[in-house]
């Protein structure tokens, strides 16, 4: 890896209690789809990472969208294509692209993966985010290649390479420290996002750009009505996300002790970045009564959805009275 400049990362460390939650998740999905080895389709496979992306990419409460297969933008060295997954948030950034391979290895195979970082900065580019650092993981769920590409300054950086084990319970041990990864790529990523936002949003934009891609006119609509003229309305909810998000990071980086330490301080350091993306609107229509921000209300809600509609059974099936 010695050719391409070095972009690391710091994994933070997710809650305990997140990661026994999709543990048990992963462990389920190995008796649907078999054990890795055995996932000869990579169909399997992609379903089989899902465990694990869902659930992180759910911490953002839908200002951060995955668009699966989504097609890049053609570039002058590439025609495009569709990949696995591509992540956007709110303003049409497109900041990580993850493409599976059966078997990954081969220089074709990095080749592609850096053709779609390279479609990706031009997709931000018509989205008038030029120059944001966009990431890229490629992997056949037992390596894990993380790379990313600055268009500032046109250089591809490698990150770091993460090896799981095939069998059950160590596949599971050592995808924590797979999912810790993917969980900082996004953050970071996403206070990218954020302080591009911020600085868009203080400054008088471009007209909006034609030929960007049907996801990304999408994910711009929220914010185009405050940018016909002058600073947007929403500058100040950027500001107060993109400060929620920097607390989040720095309680991130508290150091510990204990596992009971890890688990308070990186479940503050969830509650902060609610506190973060809540402050800005999702990237697409909600149809739900309330914003749900805890795994409390959301398992009330599931709750009461169940409960009334069993009551409701229960009583259609009652026989009527003499």
């Amino acid at each position: 890896m010695a050719r391409f400049d070095s972009f690391s990362l710091t994994p933070v460390h997710l809650p305990p209690s997140f990661h026994d939650t999709t543990a048990a998740a992963a462990w389920r999905t190995q008796d649907v789809y078999q054990e890795r080895p055995s996932q000869e389709r990579y169909e399997a496979r992609i379903r089989a990472f899902d465990t694990y992306l869902i659930p992180i990419v759910a911490l953002f409460q839908g200002r951060i969208i995955d668009q699966p297969e989504h097609p890049m933008a053609s570039t002058a060295y590439s025609s495009g294509g569709e990949v696995e997954h591509s992540l956007f948030m709110i303003g049409g950034i497109l900041f990580f692209v993850i493409e599976m391979k059966l078997g990954h290895e081969g220089q074709d195979n990095i080749t592609q993966l850096f053709l779609e970082l390279l479609s990706a900065a031009e997709m931000n580019k018509n989205a008038n985010f030029e120059g944001l650092r966009v990431h890229g993981l490629l992997t056949d769920l037992q390596t894990f290649h993380f790379y990313s590409y600055d268009p500032t300054r046109r250089k591809f950086s490698f990150d770091e390479t993460l090896q799981v084990s095939p069998a059950r319970e160590t596949f599971i041990t050592d995808m924590i420290h797979v999912t810790n990864k993917v969980f900082t790529v996004i953050l970071f990523a996403y206070m990218e996002g954020l302080a591009a936002s911020v600085k868009k949003s203080r400054e008088r934009p471009a007209a909006p750009p034609t030929g960007s891609s049907p996801a990304q006119r999408m994910v711009r609509n929220h914010i185009n009505d405050n940018t016909r003229s002058g600073p947007r309305k929403s500058t100040e909810q950027w500001e107060v996300a993109l400060a929620f998000a920097n607390q989040c990071l720095n309680k991130f980086l508290e150091p510990v002790r204990t596992i009971e330490d890890v688990e308070r301080q990186s479940c503050e350091a969830i509650g902060l970045l609610t506190k973060s993306v809540r402050s800005i609107p999702r990237v697409s229509h909600y149809s739900g009564k309330a914003e749900l921000s805890t795994d409390n209300e959301l398992r009330a809600v599931a709750r009461r959805i169940v409960c009334t509609e069993y009551m409701t059974m229960v009583e259609a099936s009652e026989p009527d009275g003499e």
